[in-house]
This record gives structure tokens, sequence and C-alpha cells, in this order.
């Protein structure tokens, strides 16, 4: 396997009520994993509805630039959780996680609970 191929997963996960007229926000985190399954790439796809979200796609574009420069899953998990800003609230998903302060708390949570950090 190359360098700049991995595997991975896309997890979905739904902000119930989040958007302006009170539909569900649709968001897909995207997890490149390299061959021992560390995580190396992080991306984030939202619903067509919440596609003026970018502060939420620059924070992604960070984490994964972090990841990609060795900084960890640890340090990229504790660095997004608790982030605190619109939209967040109640969450509908397998993940375990049933509310969030914001997109990036919710991936911040997540990617603790994937990783055990």
């Amino acid at each position: 396997m190359s360098d700049d191929t991995f595997t991975g997963i896309v997890h979905k996960f739904s902000l119930l009520r989040a958007l302006p007229d009170g539909r569900d926000l649709d968001c897909y985190l995207a997890i490149g994993e390299d061959e021992s399954g560390t995580p190396r790439v992080l991306d984030l796809y939202l619903g067509k509805s919440g596609d003026e979200l970018t502060a939420h796609r620059v924070l992604m574009e960070l984490a994964s630039d972090l990841l990609a420069l060795d900084g960890g899953i640890a340090v990229v998990a504790n660095r997004l959780a608790y982030q605190n800003f619109l939209p967040g609230g109640q969450v509908k998903s397998d993940g375990g996680i049933h509310s969030c302060d914001s997109i990036c708390d919710y991936i911040g949570k997540f990617l603790k609970n994937r990783y055990g950090v």
C-alpha cells in the first residue's frame, strides 16, 4: 500500500432540528486509516443544507493536517471535543453520543470513543 492510500470508515450522524427550518443536518465523517488502523486523514461532508457551515470544514482540514504531521489522534480529538458553537444539540447516530455542543465536539468525542483516547 502506498503512503497516500488508506482504508477507513464513513460515519453518519445527524444533528436533530439543527437547520433554520427545523430539518435535521446530516453529516458524514470520513476517516482514512493506515495499515495499523491509525487515523491519518479526516474529512467532513455535510448534507446539502449545511453547505454554508464553512468554519466546520476549515477546522476539519486543520485537524487532518495535524494528523498528517503526526500530531496524534489524542491531540486532535482533545482539540475538537467540547468546542461550543452552532449548530449543536441532540444527535442521531450509532456512535453512542446523544448530544453535542457543535459538529466539532461530536467528532472529537467520536474519535475519543473509537480510538480509546
